[in-house]
């Protein structure tokens, strides 16, 4: 999820399951321990142009990193508050600091877990990402359910109950919406399993993956052999898959490219949903590497972004391999069309 909700979420958890024993307090510590994870991001400015994939949602989204720093952060916050406040402040439990850390570094990953971009919970003793497609990234209704219990919870200030109520009913509800995406989403990949048998396709792994904003339109990627097949489907409409079929490249020049590090690296993290393609440039050859779990219609249909390596005449390489980012600004044309195919208009 984006970093906002994450902090949202932090202060809600700290609001319905620590109000009573650390005060409003723990709302704000709630919300700044959430948004320690995504500090990672930072890795992406100092460490070269692939670190953004290698240790986003890497080490400080492992559980590992939540269980030891949980207990760190929370006795260095206790012992913060009990030095300067006295005895009073000393009589607060350590526990309920470590627990309030403990939560909401844990519930950090499992949040992103239920996005497609996967997350690295056992790092660094593993590499796997692990990842359920239910959520988009970004989700106005669910950072706007847990903003309203927040809002309930800062204002409620004498009344502990109904703030931590509020936080409760805030929690409950993003649960529930959460597992109602994934079904939309297991739901979604059951239509495209029905629609390739009765078109004669049989034996083809399909995945549904979420888009932007919304849990109801998905984005569908069917992998052959020698074929994507690339569809969208809206829960909200009933109509048929309109798929759009792209060869996959097998060729001599797109199998070097994803041999390199490069492309091993693109490889992992699209969780192996590579269309490799081939096509001619001055002076010689460009080979891309797009990653189907991302897209919309349109100019963006392939992949938001994957990687791009040149060749001369002689096939000879230009320079390594690069990321490349097609152009998915949220323009008000793009956001009508999106809106419109989740309608059916």
């Amino acid at each position: 999820m984006d970093t906002l909700t994450h902090a949202i979420f932090g202060a809600v958890v700290g609001q319905a399951g620590f109000r009573r024993s650390l005060g409003r307090r723990a709302m704000a510590y709630g919300a700044a321990a959430a948004v320690m994870p995504d500090l990672d991001v930072v890795a992406g400015l100092v460490a070269g142009p692939y670190a953004a994939w290698l240790w986003h949602r890497g080490p400080t989204h492992s559980v590992f990193f939540a269980a030891i720093g949980g207990a760190l952060l929370g006795w260095l916050v206790w012992r913060l508050h009990a030095g300067g406040e006295g005895a009073k402040a000393a009589r607060r439990p350590l526990l309920a600091w470590v627990g309030l850390f403990w939560v909401v570094l844990f519930t950090h990953p499992v949040l992103d877990l239920f996005t497609h971009y996967g997350t690295q919970l056992l790092a660094p003793l593993s590499r796997h990402r692990f990842a359920i497609p239910a959520m988009p990234v970004i989700d106005p209704v669910y950072t706007l359910a847990l903003l309203a219990a927040m809002v309930v919870g800062l204002f409620a200030r004498r009344s502990v109950v109904v703030a931590r109520g509020a936080g409760a009913a805030g929690l409950f509800f993003v649960i529930a919406y959460t597992l109602f995406a994934w079904s939309l989403n297991e739901r979604a990949a059951d239509v495209a399993h029905r629609q390739l048998r009765s078109e004669g396709v049989a034996g083809a792994a399909v995945e549904a993956y979420p888009v932007l904003f919304q849990p109801y339109y998905r984005r569908i990627v069917v992998e052959m052999p020698d074929t994507f097949l690339i569809g969208f489907h809206s829960a909200l409409v009933d109509r048929p898959i309109a798929w759009n079929r792209v060869e996959r490249d097998h060729g001599a020049l797109a199998t070097r490219v994803a041999g390199t590090w490069e492309g091993e690296m693109l490889s992992w993290f699209a969780a192996g949903k590579v269309l490799w393609r081939t096509r001619s440039a001055s002076p010689g050859a460009l080979v891309e590497g797009y990653d189907v779990r991302y897209g919309l219609p349109g100019e963006t249909l392939l992949a938001f972004w994957g990687i791009r390596a040149e060749f001369d005449a002689e096939q000879r390489p230009l320079g390594p391999p690069a990321i490349f980012g097609t152009d998915r600004a949220p323009t008000r044309e793009r956001l009508g069309a999106l809106f419109a195919e989740i309608f059916g208009q």
